[in-house]
């Protein structure tokens, strides 16, 4: 979120932009989903910032505008929504054709936990723990995670159109492991992203 903004601010543009019905953007893409149960992780603010542009100094406090971006789960689209906040209103909404926008906290807890409901993948990660000679965790909260956004360079790789996390785990002895879980956020699958 942005550091400028208050968060009244923020709440404010997500309100504003949570106001926009996604279902015009679904049907541009012909991405809807019907018949398939809501995803846990439904809509999802990404980022929230101020927009700048060149007149922006001198117009600042006149035609505040801010950026809040967004991905909708049950329809696979991500979207930009310029709000005025001096205004109270939506400026302009826009389709972004690429999921790789950044986690945000939600999404980031989401990934961790369906990893923790993965008993073969904490299997995996506790062998790779006794492989080094080390004392296997007992709980995930044990381990320092690094959650980012992952951008396949293979345009084939299923992440390459959908949105994944990629978990980077530290162990306590500040070993990072060797595999990184790779979590389909969209499908909600546990993968590897291996050495």
């Amino acid at each position: 979120m942005a550091a400028q903004l208050t968060p009244e601010q923020q709440r404010l543009a997500e309100q504003l932009a949570n106001s926009m019905d996604w279902h015009s953007l679904a049907a541009s893409v012909a991405s809807g989903r019907s018949g398939e149960p809501e995803h846990p992780l439904a809509q999802q603010t990404l980022s929230i910032e101020e927009s700048v542009t060149k007149k922006s100094n001198s117009a600042r406090n006149s035609a505040r505008q801010v950026r809040v971006y967004q991905f909708d789960y049950h329809h696979a689209i991500a979207r930009v929504v310029v709000v005025s906040l001096t205004k109270n209103a939506v400026v302009s909404e826009t389709l972004i054709p690429s999921p790789h926008l950044p986690l945000n906290e939600v999404e980031s807890a989401a990934a961790l936990n369906w990893l923790g409901d993965d008993a073969q993948a904490l299997a995996r990660l506790r062998a790779e723990q006794i492989r080094r000679g080390q004392t296997p965790f007992t709980n995930l909260s044990e381990l320092s995670v690094k959650a980012s956004i992952y951008v396949p360079i293979d345009k084939q790789h299923e992440c390459a159109l959908e949105r994944c996390a990629l978990l980077s785990l530290i162990d306590d002895g500040n070993t990072v492991f060797a595999i990184e879980p790779l979590i389909n956020l969209q499908r909600r699958t546990v993968g590897w992203l291996l050495p």
